[in-house]
């Protein structure tokens, strides 16, 4: 498992809570506090301070990335301006993609604040799924099959209303084939 603005790490509290075993191959955050937490509780093989200074030609390839790239950008509470944000954050994106435009991990995770698809008529949305729908293999094909969703946590049993865009690429070479023979 890799994760990219990794915050308090809960993509790993889920796995460890279900009792999933995994390697930990990276995290990333530019906060010293947080960097600090990761460190205390999660063990990484390799922590990136800058996300602008790691070489993807070399950064550990995983099975499982997530990433939460930075809401602000595109949140209401964050002024909208998308990935020209004045402190820089709406850029990060461009970030993560380059991640998995090189290292193609077998599923990535992709969360964001339920604006995001539509902010600006859907601007910056239409262009994420464009760049993540055209990764291409060496026959010109897509690597990814790609699914989105708006989730909200109270229909999930927790006592909060919290709305969230999540898209989740699968890698079709690492998704197991239907037998076809299959009967139901």
């Amino acid at each position: 498992v890799g994760t990219d603005f990794s915050g308090i790490e809960a993509p790993l509290h889920a796995l460890d809570n279900l009792g999933v075993k995994y390697e930990h191959r990276f995290s990333s955050d530019n906060d010293p506090n947080v960097q600090k937490m990761i460190w205390s509780n999660h063990d990484p093989e390799v922590l990136y301070p800058d996300i602008y200074e790691r070489d993807n030609n070399i950064a550990p390839e995983v099975d499982i990335y997530v990433a939460g790239f930075p809401c602000q950008p595109f949140s209401r509470a964050g002024k909208e301006q998308g990935f020209n944000d004045t402190k820089g954050r709406g850029q990060l994106f461009f970030e993560l993609h380059k991640y998995i435009k090189k290292r193609l991990p077998k599923v990535f995770i992709l969360e964001n604040v339920e604006g995001f698809k539509t902010l600006q008529g859907g601007k910056y949305h239409k262009i994420v799924m464009s760049m993540l729908n055209n990764i291409k293999a060496q026959d010109g094909c897509p690597v990814y099959d790609i699914q989105e969703q708006i989730i909200n946590t109270k229909d999930h049993g927790l006592p909060q209303s919290r709305s969230r865009w999540y898209c989740v690429g699968f890698r079709k070479d690492a998704v197991p084939k239907s037998n076809s023979n299959h009967q139901p």
